[in-house]
């Protein structure tokens, strides 16, 4: 049975952000998926539905698990009843929020950049 390991960047990335850890994770037997999703144009809710929808129709079957960085890792939690990870490595995942992002939410020019999210 092949193993999964779902690659997910974080905030104003793409998936080439985390392309070097995903080729890693291949070179250690694994099968990979990763793919760029809208963080800049879509809330929590709607990035984490989007984003298990593009997983379960495009990346290899088996059982998953993710590595995640920054706002993937919230994702990940976004999707525990639409995925079955069985095991998951958060990188930096901004658990209680970020202060800047907190500070910086009602600034138009900070909303525009970064969206809902």
């Amino acid at each position: 049975m092949t193993e999964t390991v779902i690659v997910l960047h974080g905030l104003a990335r793409t998936h080439r952000s985390v392309a070097k850890l995903r080729r890693a994770i291949g070179a250690a037997g694994y099968s990979t998926w990763s793919a760029t999703y809208p963080s800049m144009r879509m809330g929590i809710r709607a990035l984490a539905e989007h984003t298990a929808e593009r997983i379960q129709k495009e990346a290899p079957r088996g059982p998953y698990h993710a590595v995640t960085h920054s706002l993937g890792g919230i994702l990940v939690r976004h999707m525990h009843d639409l995925i079955p990870f069985e095991r998951v490595v958060m990188l930096a995942p901004p658990n209680q929020g970020s202060r800047l992002a907190s500070a910086l939410a009602g600034h138009p020019l900070y909303r525009w950049l970064y969206g809902p999210a």
